[in-house]
């Protein structure tokens, strides 16, 4: 063995060696899907500049290319505002937000079902941690007896799903939480009181830390 191919061989060990310990220090973490949603309802209107303020700070924590996004606008009808991996800026993020949530729906009526539904729906087809934010004031004018059956359909869905990580309702008024507590009592058995959260401001800390919590999870079980 020559002294050049000692040399050419030294150094091609070197650097798939280095390559290794880069990559150790550099994996990308854990991707993870947010499933949200802000209620645009006429009684939700007062929430609406939190809810938007606060649904851009948890944006700002999505790595772009990778994690997913489902966004919705909900008022009598359920209007899906993205379903894919996140690559916007946080800038452009909210301009959508304003845009699709300034206009009023004519019709006063919340028809909470139809995001639960949707929400399992798209959880459904995952395979990393799932994490589920509701921006809403807890009232659902127009959701019928058959309506509330179905969002607790939707949440025994949810609790059977292995990757639904949190939940968390953010702005609903006090005198809603024991019916939103009944409505996803399943998903509040299976999940806990630190993975199920209701707060009545729209302050976005507990779910950024769920989401981070969430990683971490998605991180040790690959």
């Amino acid at each position: 063995m020559t002294t050049t191919y000692r040399a050419a061989l030294a150094g091609a060990l070197f650097l798939v060696l280095l390559t290794g310990i880069i990559c150790r220090f550099h994996t990308p973490p854990p991707t993870v899907h947010l499933i949200a949603c802000v209620d645009a309802s006429q009684s939700d209107r007062p929430n609406l500049p939190a809810s938007i303020e606060a649904s851009v700070r948890i944006y700002r924590a999505l790595y772009p290319g990778r994690d997913f996004l489902s966004l919705y606008r909900l008022d009598d009808q359920l209007l899906p505002l993205h379903d894919d991996r996140v690559r916007d800026t946080p800038a452009t993020y909210e301009d959508l937000m304003v845009t699709e949530l300034t206009p009023i729906s004519s019709q006063d009526n919340t028809y909470t079902e139809k995001f639960w539904l949707a929400a399992a729906q798209s959880a459904a087809e995952d395979n990393m941690p799932v994490i589920i934010v509701f921006f809403t004031d807890g009232f659902s004018e127009g959701t019928s007896k058959q309506g509330h059956r179905m969002i607790q359909q939707a949440a025994a869905a949810l609790a059977a799903n292995p990757h639904v990580f949190a939940v968390v309702i953010l702005g609903a008024a006090p005198e809603t939480w024991s019916s939103l507590e009944a409505d996803l009592y399943p998903l509040r058995r299976h999940l806990g009181r630190d993975c199920f959260v209701i707060q009545s401001d729209c302050n976005a800390t507990a779910a950024l830390s769920l989401i981070a919590a969430a990683r971490a999870e998605g991180g040790k079980s690959k």
